[in-house]
């Protein structure tokens, strides 16, 4: 009984959380059954370059129109879901952007500030030609 119900509290640790990011295993998963690149963000709620990130790249259109042709996550690291992203891939800094092959391997990092759309579209664009992209 007790190794039926440490099997369900892994399990329910596991899960994908509906208010939150999905485990980082789950969203290497997602990326590779919608046959898209993984693209990763790593960011605090103190960080000033991560603000300015939100603020001003994300929104961009551009920015949009690009991110609908890979899957984006963004990853708080000091909550749990984050925590534990953030431990598996070693971050240190914030911001920090990863490309992540459908194995779960680390493609291509990124560490510091997006400031500028133009900055963040050159890095997506690098991730989709090592990546691949649909299309």
């Amino acid at each position: 009984m007790k190794l039926l119900l440490a099997a369900s509290a892994l399990l329910a640790a596991c899960a994908t959380t509906n208010d939150g990011p999905p485990w980082l295993f789950h969203a290497v998963g997602q990326a590779r059954d919608a046959h898209k690149p993984l693209v990763v963000e790593f960011y605090t709620k103190w960080c000033g370059p991560c603000q300015t990130f939100e603020a001003k790249v994300l929104p961009d259109p551009r920015v949009q129109e690009q991110l609908s042709r890979v899957m984006f996550v963004r990853y708080d690291a000091e909550e749990r879901v984050g925590r534990d992203a953030a431990a598996r891939c070693r971050i240190n800094a914030y911001p920090t952007f990863l490309g992540i092959d459908r194995e779960g391997t680390i493609r291509l990092l990124k560490k510091g500030a997006q400031d500028t759309p133009d900055d963040f579209l050159e890095f997506l664009k690098q991730t989709q030609r090592v990546l691949g992209s649909p299309g």
